[in-house]
């Protein structure tokens, strides 16, 4: 091997290792985040178009799972678990299509209270609360124990403008299943949106109960740093945004999580920048 040869490889082993670096730099001054959880602009357009290919790739698997499901199953024995069955993998990318196999499935067992829930929920997703709240009704109705259809109809009324009766429903969910993280998340949504100190301790009652419950709850230390943000208590904000930030991705969907994140570190500021 010539001295030449060699010479050149090494050469070229520092210019690689140059580059390598160099990308490793831009890498961590791309994605890095400050102390409020805020990431650069480039860096937060590489993560969403990330999760966007993430989430159209889970979608094409729900339709493939669907279109064996349809072919495979229902087209063989058409009974109302194999619609079921089509709903759910076609909830994950149409809603009217989910609903139409969760009417084929109620068609064939009209006292299917599952059946019933899930088209709720679906009618919820499209915006049909009247519908959504006539099919959870109904599916209360045949199945009265059933806490989370108890939730789901809440979170419909809530939606409607409702506060009061949605209040009402999660706390009937709560006395079936004090363990019902949800309801108490979404009782506490209600009361922070009120004015008042009493309203205020209520909301953070519910989400210290629900932090109890679940302590990876970044929902909880999110409605308790917005509360600290409404109170003008900057140490309580800070500590529970901190928390919200730490636990967020247990929670959320992580391209939510990045943007809801970068959102709440401009509040902070904003709120720091005031006093």
């Amino acid at each position: 091997m010539s001295w030449k040869f060699l010479s050149w490889r090494v050469e070229g082993y520092w210019f690689f290792g140059c580059v390598l670096i160099a990308l490793a730099v831009a890498a961590v001054m791309v994605f890095r985040q400050d102390k409020y959880g805020r990431m650069s602009l480039p860096g937060m357009r590489i993560t969403l178009a990330y999760y966007r290919t993430r989430r159209r790739t889970r979608e094409l698997r729900y339709r493939i799972e669907a279109f064996c499901l349809q072919h495979l199953r229902v087209g063989r024995n058409g009974d109302s678990g194999s619609y079921l069955m089509l709903g759910n993998s076609q909830a994950g990318y149409s809603a009217r299509q989910a609903i139409t196999s969760y009417s084929r499935a109620l068609s064939l067992d009209p006292m299917n209270s599952h059946a019933y829930h899930l088209r709720g929920d679906q009618w919820r997703a499209l915006g049909e609360l009247e519908k959504s709240e006539a099919d959870l009704r109904r599916a209360s109705e045949l199945d009265p124990d059933s806490a989370k259809t108890i939730r789901c109809l809440g979170q419909t009324l809530d939606l409607q403008g409702r506060r009061d009766a949605a209040r009402e429903q999660f706390t009937r969910a709560m006395e079936m299943n004090p363990n019902l993280v949800d309801a108490y998340l979404r009782r506490a949504d209600i009361f922070a949106c009120s004015y008042g100190e009493d309203s205020w301790q209520a909301a953070a009652a519910d989400y210290l109960k629900a932090v109890e419950l679940d302590h990876r709850c970044a929902r909880a230390y999110r409605g308790l740093f917005l509360l600290g943000i409404k109170g003008r208590n900057r140490d309580m904000a800070d500590k529970y945004f901190k928390l919200a930030r730490k636990y967020g991705q247990t929670f959320y969907d992580d391209e939510i999580w990045r943007y809801e994140n970068a959102q709440w570190g401009y509040t902070v500021v904003m709120c720091n920048d005031s006093h």
